[in-house]
């Protein structure tokens, strides 16, 4: 009696009644688009009537985005498999679909595609439901209310998603954002931009921290300043397939640290011409810096000076005593006035009133002032 053979997979008629009765789509297409065949879930996912009326067009036709096209071919390419590639068909009746396609590549002798193998699942309702459901957590919440312009781009650098921020700085509705390419709505920044999230979503890596000026066209003298961090989104089914964006306006702050700097070289221009010699301490008494008033009356250059204890310096041996007093009362807080004599590299003396000014910050002493006005001269002139 002859033994029945159970069903397997690698009986032909098997895997044909398999590959008809599943739901997903099952394909063989060349690397140009032709479908060679294809199961009647693949049929029924792009709208066709029957195989040959599916046949009857390539991908171009049912992936739109020549973007998605290049990056599904240039990663099989390379890797010769795809696993979860998410993008967008269009159906024969011109609906939009989202699919998930895992491939594999058959190469022949040489090395080339000669088909592709694939499976299509169709996870439109599923992307709708994860948006739906990302709303009403407080993840959507925070994305919403955040005080940054966050948004999420596709691999085509399309808006997916935008904030009420972003949305306020591009001066564009929300909804007019999704589906636009980014050079689209903002031209100004997308030679500097579409290079870093580009290279986001081909390493994996993030870009953080970068700046980026823009002037309006109204007023091209106007420049505003953008902090910007692109990152990955996922991996997602095993490749990054988003960007996401952070924007901060800056302009403020980056007028505030101008301010600063132009100050500080005011303060520094000021102290450098004053006519009275200055010296800057630091808390132990030695020196930072001196003015050229200070380099003139004493005749030291200031690389002879920085680190040097001003009062081992200049002060006199019978006067040194006083000196230290004067030093140890400045980094008591006191502000002084006193007169004395120093002496110059040359072995002179010269007759000074002194000023000392504490430098505190944070309530700690850091520092002092020391001003000395040649009474000489002040007196020569009376």
């Amino acid at each position: 009696m002859p033994v029945e053979s159970k069903p397997s997979l690698q009986d032909i008629g098997t895997l044909r009644d398999f590959i008809r009765s599943i739901s997903q789509g099952v394909y063989v297409v060349t690397p140009s688009g032709e479908i060679l065949d294809a199961n009647p879930a693949l049929v029924e996912i792009f709208g066709a009537a029957s195989l040959e009326e599916l046949q009857r067009h390539r991908s171009a036709e049912l992936v739109p985005s020549k973007e998605q096209r290049a990056e599904r071919l240039r990663l099989l390419q390379t890797q010769g498999w795809l696993r979860d590639f998410e993008y967008q068909i269009q159906r024969l009746d011109g609906e939009m679909r989202t699919v998930r396609d895992t491939v594999f590549a058959q190469r022949d002798e040489n090395g080339e595609i000669v088909v592709m193998h694939g499976i299509v699942t169709d996870v439109t309702e599923e992307g709708d439901h994860r948006a739906l459901s990302w709303g009403d957590t407080p993840w959507g919440a925070f994305f919403a209310g955040a005080p940054a312009g966050l948004a999420v781009l596709d691999q085509s650098l399309c808006f997916v998603r935008v904030n009420d921020r972003l949305s306020q700085l591009h001066r564009l509705p929300v909804d007019e954002h999704v589906g636009r390419p980014f050079s689209e709505v903002v031209p100004g920044l997308a030679p500097a931009i579409e290079p870093i999230l580009r290279s986001v979503l081909d390493t994996g890596h993030p870009a953080l921290d970068f700046e980026v000026p823009t002037s309006e066209e109204t007023t091209p003298s106007e420049v505003r300043y953008w902090r910007f961090s692109a990152f990955p989104v996922g991996p997602l089914h095993g490749e990054t397939t988003t960007v996401g964006v952070i924007v901060v306006d800056v302009t403020s702050a980056r007028r505030i640290e101008q301010e600063v700097r132009f100050d500080q070289r005011y303060l520094l221009a000021m102290i450098e011409n004053h006519p009275l010699a200055i010296v800057v301490l630091d808390a132990s008494n030695r020196i930072l810096s001196v003015n050229q008033a200070f380099e003139n009356m004493f005749l030291y250059t200031r690389t002879e000076l920085v680190g040097q204890d001003v009062d081992e310096l200049v002060a006199p041996e019978q006067e040194l005593a006083k000196a230290r007093e004067l030093t140890i009362r400045t980094r008591a807080g006191e502000r002084l006035r006193v007169e004395g004599r120093r002496l110059r590299k040359d072995g002179t003396s010269v007759e000074v009133g002194i000023y000392t000014i504490p430098i505190a910050l944070d309530g700690e002493l850091v520092g002092a002032y020391g001003m000395y006005e040649d009474l000489t001269l002040r007196r020569l002139s009376i």
